[in-house]
């Protein structure tokens, strides 16, 4: 047995015993990233100084995220076909996704989301990489990931923030200079 696939088992296990702990482990999954989104949104009303800085995190931020979860994720799934580990083995998943597995598209959405509020600061930037790390290893408890897949997805949309911002910081720079 792979060192991948050992993990998902031993942390799958923990699931079914109580029913309010998988329900907790579901809520963390599912339903907290779009708190985070939320949680951005608000970030983004009361903590950037101006207008057109807002707008630029703002563009920043989607883009990062579109680019990660709808063109390197899918375009990943396209070509490479990972089966979910609870189609792959014995598992008790606790919700069901019909989707491939490798890379993780939330991993990628939330680092992306993430390195981004990083960037523009970097307390609420550590509290939302926390908070992506609780989420993606709920996704592996509940059988829906391996840690590889975690692992990939966290890595491409860092990377692609990353870029994001450097192309961005270009863009506002060149703007800056010839309007002055």
């Amino acid at each position: 047995m792979s060192w991948d696939l050992s993990i998902v088992h031993y942390l799958n296990h923990f699931t079914g015993a109580h029913l309010w702990a998988d329900n907790f482990i579901v809520f963390l999954a599912i339903y907290l990233p779009w708190l985070m989104v939320t949680a951005f949104l608000i970030w983004l009303g009361h903590g950037m100084a101006t207008h057109n800085r807002r707008w630029r995190v703002f563009i920043q931020a989607v883009c990062a995220m579109a680019i990660a979860r709808l063109g390197a994720i899918e375009g990943i799934h396209f070509f490479y076909e990972r089966p979910r580990p609870f189609l792959a083995e014995q598992l008790n998943p606790l919700f069901v996704v019909n989707e491939w597995s490798f890379p993780s598209g939330h991993a990628a959405l939330l680092s992306a989301l993430s390195l981004t509020v990083y960037m523009y600061d970097k307390k609420w930037g550590i509290r939302f990489f926390v908070v992506t790390v609780i989420v993606v290893l709920a996704r592996v408890v509940s059988g829906v990931h391996y840690l590889s897949d975690i692992a990939a997805g966290l890595v491409l949309g860092t990377v692609i923030a990353y870029i994001v911002h450097l192309i961005g910081l270009k863009i506002f720079r060149t703007r800056r200079r010839r309007r002055s």
